[in-house]
């Protein structure tokens, strides 16, 4: 909601009020004390601050929610509490709000919301990190129509990897890939540089 339409929006509410006094005949500088301490009261970030911290505070991911609408509301309570927080102080915002499970891999690599939004979206599709994905994936695979595309043209499509947003390979590499690095196991990384020589 812009802020003139919320000040509209108090006015409205308040015009009774305004107008009672001026009826009661009210001196013109205590209806203009009214008037601004109301819209002080209402609209002043110091005095809103904890409430929205509070807000933010609490905030937690809630199955069911997508990965982008998780990082919208993230992104509007960050900015509630500081118009001017940039995109990598909202992205640790989020430690403590994801399933731990999915935290590390999530914010991490993470220099953007919209890679952000492409890893928790990856990490979301992994039955492995996200339970309900195993679920949805049956249910969606028994009702799905047979393809007609044949494995060889299959294997040649590019696909873009949801984890470093790179092609010729998939997700699952890039987390196969992390879960080793973090298990301190670099043989496959190892691996994967010897066969690009």
């Amino acid at each position: 909601k812009s802020p003139d339409k919320a000040v509209q929006e108090w006015f409205r509410s308040e015009f009774p009020r305004i107008r009672l006094f001026e009826e009661l005949g009210r001196p013109a500088r205590d209806i203009w004390d009214f008037v601004a301490t109301s819209l002080i009261d209402r609209f002043d970030h110091a005095i809103l601050q904890p409430e929205k911290q509070a807000a933010l505070d609490g905030f937690r991911y809630s199955p069911g929610m997508t990965a982008e609408s998780f990082v919208a509301e993230l992104k509007h309570l960050c900015l509630d509490v500081n118009p001017r927080m940039p995109d990598a102080d909202i992205i640790e915002r989020a430690r403590g709000k994801l399933p731990s499970r999915m935290e590390s891999l999530a914010i991490t690599p993470s220099r953007t919301l919209q890679e952000f939004v492409k890893n928790i979206r990856g990490l979301l599709r992994d039955p492995e990190m996200n339970p309900s994905a195993r679920t949805r994936a049956t249910i969606s695979s028994v009702s799905q129509a047979p393809q007609m595309v044949d494995n060889s043209v299959r294997a040649n499509t590019t696909q873009v990897c949801d984890y470093c947003n790179r092609n010729n390979h998939h997700w699952k590499q890039c987390r196969d890939l992390q879960r080793d690095l973090d298990a301190g196991n670099t043989s496959r990384l190892i691996s994967m540089m010897e066969t690009r020589n």
